[in-house]
């Protein structure tokens, strides 16, 4: 089993072909389903960067009804996917979210010692491992929802781990800052450098995150009367 495992993944077309075929399925699967890639969470990010301003925070999307709940950093990110059509937005949403895919298990894999320039025990086939460790990964059921919903979640991973693999402290800290600045449960990363005791990085983590705040304070117009967006 693990010969032909082998033999697979050094295959020149054969991790390519699973991973057309997989796509493929995924996307056949989601349409015969009941939510056939409605993507209510990007739609919420969309629409966020739409309402970058005082309503920011007023606005609900339809027909769920959904609030935007998120740093208005994130709005801001958002602002050129709300100029292509819908459907061109979510089908460039689904390819960006299998590259960051891809990415995340390229970068656990170089935290194992299994891949870059410092890898201890690196892998023979590594691109065809990694992906065909992508095609296998998109049926777990945490990224397969995030891939129905367009969640953002797989561009955060890739981000925080794209630092954590990273030897430069301030790309490091800077990475959690901005994950941060996004959506804030990622700015819980930020003990991990605590506990490695590099302070570079933690400082760059807050110093980031802060950047995004005053840059959102100064850029988002106030409302009449000189009060500020909740």
């Amino acid at each position: 089993m693990l010969t032909a495992l082998r033999r697979f993944v050094g295959s020149g077309w054969g991790p390519w072909a699973l991973l057309g075929v997989v796509a493929v399925v995924h996307v056949v699967v989601t349409l015969v389903g009941s939510d056939p890639f409605a993507m209510v969470d990007l739609d919420v990010y969309v629409q966020g960067g739409q309402h970058l301003g005082p309503s920011l925070y007023e606005f609900v999307t339809q027909p769920l009804e959904l609030p935007f709940t998120y740093p208005p950093f994130s709005a801001l990110v958002f602002v050129p996917l709300g100029w292509l059509p819908w459907v061109v937005a979510r089908v460039l949403w689904q390819l960006a979210s299998v590259a960051a895919l891809a990415l995340v298990i390229l970068f656990t894999l170089q935290l194992l010692g299994r891949a870059g320039r410092h890898a201890t025990r690196p892998l023979p086939h590594l691109t065809g491992t990694v992906v065909t460790a992508t095609a296998v990964s998109m049926w777990l059921e945490p990224v397969r929802t995030t891939f129905n919903y367009g969640q953002i979640n797989l561009f955060l991973a890739a981000i925080l781990l794209g630092g954590a693999v990273s030897a430069r402290d301030w790309w490091a800290g800077a990475s959690v800052g901005l994950a941060a600045g996004i959506k804030l449960v990622p700015a819980i990363t930020g003990l991990y450098y605590l506990l490695q005791r590099r302070w570079t990085a933690a400082v760059w983590a807050v110093a980031v995150f802060v950047a995004t705040v005053v840059l959102m304070v100064a850029i988002i117009p106030r409302r009449p009367g000189g009060t500020s967006p909740r």
